[in-house]
């Protein structure tokens, strides 16, 4: 009888704490998000205020049931529970939100206040748009060394603030730019496929609230070459002398042309001289010493001239100051077994023109400073 007794009056003590009224400070999070694809939110005032206090009253049960609630942080909706659904900034009371929302109501809990007392929260309209999506490769240089075969996909969908995608121009699209990751992954050349992050067109790439669907493509793309060689015919010897040496000796070569030349360098280039739009010449370079001393041979140093001035092509016109500037051209690089040209020089007896003489540049090209070789 006892042990009934002491059992009954124990529920009787549960029952009364239960029951009985407490005030209590819990501190929370107050997170505003957004359900759907038609609007966002996102709180603006106050900016630092990652917790907020809240003062509740109520019975035991209640309040053990509001805080494990808060505990969680709380999620405020546009449109629901005192949360305006229409575009705009609005301030908030934070006690009046607490009060109308529907969780909380249901533990039983009077909110008493709530410190910060007002948030102030932007509500934006959003709008989707489709659009096609472009390769920016120009981190591989601005050269067309690369060229996008496809994207895949090749539309993407990008949600924004309604009055941003208003502002779109026509014909808008948005962007795969490969970065210096991106590059890393890929090979010197070939077709190869690599996966891009995809960025929004402006005005849509300020936006707090810009998302794309789905955020990345896969790029498949071609690199050229950039550096090509190029076995030459033979390459003809062109003999410089001082201009006031010129009436003074005859300069002979024993082998007109060089065989076995190879030049490397940027494709572009390469391709002129395949279609001889530019033409190597082989200079061979004589000082007054040389002339005087009588050597029998000399390094020739390389150099693509271009090929107006050499009369090449069906309706070439003579040599300008502009096409004389073609003459040196970066940065090719001329290789050959052997360079070495055998010469016979000879003083003349008169000041005539010999019959004999080689070659020569057209007057005023004697210089060969700054040839490659």
């Amino acid at each position: 009888m006892i042990a009934v007794v002491t059992a009954f009056s124990l529920l009787i003590w549960m029952w009364a704490e239960a029951e009985s009224v407490r005030i209590t400070t819990v501190t929370t999070r107050l997170v505003f998000e957004a359900q759907g694809d038609d609007v966002a939110i996102r709180q603006i005032e106050p900016q630092s205020a990652d917790t907020f206090r809240v003062r509740l009253e109520g019975t035991t049960a209640a309040i053990d049931e509001a805080e494990r609630l808060l505990g969680r942080s709380l999620r405020l909706t546009p449109g629901v529970g005192g949360v305006p659904g229409q575009a705009g900034d609005h301030t908030l009371g934070t006690a009046d939100l607490l009060r109308q929302n529907s969780e909380l109501a249901r533990t039983g809990v009077s909110v008493v206040f709530v410190e910060p007392s007002t948030v102030t929260v932007g509500v934006t309209k959003l709008a989707a748009v489709r659009l096609p999506v472009r390769a920016d490769l120009s981190a591989l240089g601005a050269d067309g060394s690369a060229i996008a075969d496809t994207i895949v996909p090749s539309e993407v969908t990008i949600h924004a603030s309604s009055a941003d995608v208003a502002k779109l121009e026509e014909g808008a699209f948005a962007v795969a730019s490969l970065t210096p990751d991106d590059i890393a992954q890929l090979r010197d050349e070939g077709q190869q496929t690599v996966k891009v992050r995809v960025r929004p067109p402006a005005p849509l790439d300020k936006s707090d609230f810009t998302r794309i669907e789905p955020d990345t493509v896969r790029i498949t793309l071609r690199l050229r070459k950039t550096i090509d060689r190029l076995q030459l015919p033979p390459v003809p010897v062109w003999i410089t002398l001082p201009p006031t040496e010129g009436r003074e000796w005859d300069v002979q070569v024993t082998e007109p042309l060089l065989r076995d030349v190879e030049v490397s360098g940027p494709t572009e280039l390469i391709e002129q001289l395949k279609k001889r739009d530019l033409v190597a010449i082989a200079f061979v370079v004589l000082t007054t010493d040389d002339l005087q001393k009588g050597i029998d041979s000399k390094l020739a140093v390389f150099a693509p001239v271009s090929g107006t001035l050499l009369g090449t092509g069906a309706e070439a016109p003579g040599p300008t100051a502009e096409s004389a500037l073609l003459e040196q051209v970066a940065p090719l690089r001329f290789s050959a077994e052997n360079r070495r040209v055998g010469l016979k020089i000879k003083r003349r007896n008169g000041t005539g023109p010999s019959s004999g003489a080689a070659p020569t540049l057209p007057p005023g090209d004697t210089e060969t400073s700054g040839v490659l070789d």
